[in-house]
């Protein structure tokens, strides 16, 4: 599973982030998927990036800022590449008022991020006890999150294969019309 999740790293870093040597990379990630933001950040030191962790772990929160202050935002616009991981794993065990704070905060970053233009993408990695409340295996979920990143575009565009890629239909392989999967499946990368 490692080498998988290793090669949607790879794929996301290199394909979908377009990371490039001599960026900055910061990856916003919660405490259950901190394995797969250093696998991120390992890729992007391959391509020459600069990557920055910010691990957010919302069972450690007591009390938090409604808004994200000056030096945080700063970090924030000097990144050339954000890629922002789900980051909450137990804000529902947190007080009401905490998780107004919490969301507020969060929704001031990407708010920043959009003002400033910073491009970033979104991934969709929610903690296993998430999903197994939705009736979801986690690594079913892992299984198929992999296989929606791990796409080779390059090779895609030389065989002239649209977006949409291929699939199979009684049997044989077919063409599918280019769509936007992340917002018909629960599982994906899109950015904002």
């Amino acid at each position: 599973m490692r080498n998988n999740l290793r090669s949607a790293a790879r794929r996301i870093i290199r394909d979908s982030a377009l990371v490039g040597k001599d960026e900055s990379v910061l990856i916003i990630h919660g405490a259950h998927n901190r394995n797969f933001a250093s696998l991120l950040a390992e890729e992007a030191i391959r391509v020459g990036a600069l990557p920055f962790l910010w691990s957010f772990d919302d069972s450690l929160v007591s009390d938090f800022p409604e808004k994200p202050s000056e030096s945080v935002a700063g970090i924030l616009r000097k990144a050339d590449v954000v890629i922002w991981l789900s980051q909450y794993t137990a804000v529902d065990d947190l007080s009401e008022d905490v998780q107004e704070k919490v969301f507020s905060f969060w929704n001031s970053m990407y708010g920043l991020l959009q003002d400033e233009k910073v491009p970033t993408l979104l991934v969709n990695l929610p903690p296993p006890a998430w999903l197994e409340e939705d009736g979801i295996k986690p690594n079913e979920y892992l299984l198929e999150f992999i296989s929606a990143v791990d796409v080779d575009y390059v090779w895609m565009r030389e065989v002239e294969i649209p977006a949409g890629g291929l699939h199979r239909a009684r049997g044989k392989l077919r063409l599918r019309k280019a769509r936007c999967p992340a917002r018909r499946s629960r599982v994906g990368v899109s950015w904002r």
